[in-house]
């Protein structure tokens, strides 16, 4: 039995379970992801929504630039401050980020935040990154 929280097959230990064992030999019960609650909680429509994860990956922060609306599942690496950073260096100051902390939890905290007033450090987070609000 292996338990992994939100989606394990969008950056999850999912797709390496499938890769070791096939899916026949699995029962994948999916969560609601980070990047679902977090729209959910903010009414961000998610039909046009561009889902990516920085959790391993390099990140090509001119696609995040250029793109009108992204939710990232965020890690250590890249998280906020380091988006935000690149959002600002590419002219996108205008961009909102929302940062979701601890979602889901008692001490859940969501953050609408232009790029330079995002702090440096968020704890367990997703980031949706907006043209406009």
């Amino acid at each position: 039995v292996v338990l992994a929280s939100g989606d394990p097959l969008f950056y999850g230990i999912g797709t390496r379970l499938v890769a070791h064992f096939g899916i026949e030999q699995l029962r994948i019960i999916p969560g609601i992801s980070a990047a679902q609650y977090l729209c959910s909680r903010t009414g961000i429509d998610m039909n046009d929504i561009w889902l990516t994860s920085s959790h391993g990956r390099d990140v090509d922060f001119d696609a995040l630039a250029r793109a009108s609306k992204v939710a990232m599942v965020t890690d250590a690496r890249c998280g906020p401050k380091a988006i935000a950073d690149a959002l600002l260096a590419r002219g996108a100051e205008n961009r909102w980020l929302v940062i979701g902390e601890n979602l889901g939890l008692d001490n859940e905290r969501i953050h609408w935040l232009r790029p330079a007033d995002v702090k440096a450090h968020y704890e367990m987070n997703v980031v949706v990154i907006l043209n406009e609000r």
